[in-house]
């Protein structure tokens, strides 16, 4: 069972994703977020995920890379305003507990039925992951590269260049790819 996120994890969440993946996303945006949409911010048995509920045009910016995660702020979120048609961006998910198979479905649907309760329908999911082991476990659902829209991101000596900027000199050490879903559930 999915209960809230407490903000008290949010510190060391956010520290832990700049020492894999140097973004510029601040503490502060992640708490903006995590205040602004609580309810997809949840911690299940084996892990958590936080994810945010985007209109659609918004959504549609974060998944072609127009519009970055670290750019993002708690007003482009969906709210009760919002219409009920919705993009769902996952920031974070994380298995806490070796062996638990089926972590990142169970992880995406809780955050399907939380938006379905809020009102919403969920018609467009992405995730900029960043380690095998995250797209691994996307495409396992069905998510699919959008590489044709967004080439995603590297880190190279320490800093995160777009990949299109990239010059191809030194050695990635993180790359980060856009995985997109369409359909309610997240999962294919």
């Amino acid at each position: 069972m999915a209960t809230p996120l407490p903000a008290s994890l949010l510190p060391s969440l956010h520290a832990s994703d700049n020492t894999l993946y140097p973004s510029p996303l601040t503490l502060a945006t992640l708490e903006s977020w995590h205040h602004a949409a609580p309810h997809l911010f949840l911690s299940l048995p084996a892990g958590v995920i936080l994810a945010l509920p985007l209109p659609l045009h918004t959504h549609s910016l974060v998944a072609s890379g127009t519009l970055r995660e670290w750019e993002i702020n708690a007003s482009h979120l969906a709210s009760a305003a919002t219409p009920k048609a919705i993009g769902i961006h996952v920031y974070h998910v994380e298995r806490t507990r070796d062996g638990a198979r089926g972590f990142a479905a169970a992880a995406v649907r809780a955050v399907a039925e939380e938006a379905t309760r809020a009102g919403w329908r969920v018609e467009r999911w992405s995730a900029l992951c960043v380690t095998d082991a995250g797209r691994g476990a996307f495409r396992a659902l069905g998510w699919k590269e959008n590489r044709d829209v967004y080439e995603g991101q590297v880190v190279v000596g320490g800093a995160l260049v777009e990949r299109r900027d990239w010059d191809r000199k030194g050695e990635v050490t993180v790359e980060a790819r856009m995985l997109v879903c369409e359909g309610e559930s997240g999962v294919v």
